[in-house]
């Protein structure tokens, strides 16, 4: 896949193709103006300009939780280097609540070579999306070594675990000693790297 700036989004048919070429789905040239509202939405998700991107997102997937915005959303998660894009698309992609999302979340998790911040947002959206992949996405994210991104995948396992829409409902006691034990570990963790083991 190209980049965001190669590329244009035909809302008619979801799909992205190289500027310039015709839509094979819809026939339509690339270039074509949007016609409405929404598709003006679909095109502003992948301007350069990050302030109108993130407007057209927060309208699409928050207020119009318009299922077309899967695609362009996919195609910002791919950004390199721009850590706001990423976290932009990983929240659109849980106020949407898509599964189709679910792998592109997880990947966009596990990998520690993104920004923190990006990884988190993923991490909150797989909460709001839920589901057993989800759930076993978040439980390894936990065990990672980033505090701050494990502290948000028990939030997150928690969010879904006790919510019947999304996943089968669990004790509550049995998921408060698996977060009780997590929150334990980091807490030992930030206290043994404030401390020198001397002063134990």
């Amino acid at each position: 896949m190209g980049t965001r700036a190669d590329l244009a989004f035909c809302p008619g048919c979801r799909r992205a193709a190289p500027r310039g070429a015709i839509y094979p789905d819809c026939r339509r040239p690339c270039d074509a103006p949007a016609e409405t509202y929404p598709e003006r939405l679909l095109e502003t998700v992948l301007s350069q300009d990050t302030t109108r991107a993130g407007m057209a997102v927060d309208v699409l997937t928050k207020r119009l939780h318009e299922p077309r915005a899967i695609v362009p959303l996919i195609m910002m998660s791919h950004s390199q280097g721009d850590p706001y894009l990423l976290v932009l698309s990983a929240r659109g992609m849980g106020w949407l609540g898509d599964t189709q999302t679910v792998p592109v979340l997880v990947e966009l998790l596990l990998d520690e070579e993104k920004p923190f911040v990006a990884r988190i947002a993923a991490a909150e959206a797989l909460g709001s999306i839920g589901g057993g992949e989800a759930l076993q996405t978040l439980n390894r994210a936990q065990r990672g070594p980033r505090p701050s991104v494990a502290k948000t995948a028990i939030k997150a396992m928690m969010q879904f675990q006790c919510d019947g829409r999304h996943y089968e409902r669990r004790s509550f006691s049995a998921v408060l000693d698996r977060v009780s034990g997590c929150l334990s570990r980091i807490a030992c963790s930030s206290l043994m790297r404030s401390r020198p083991l001397a002063s134990w």
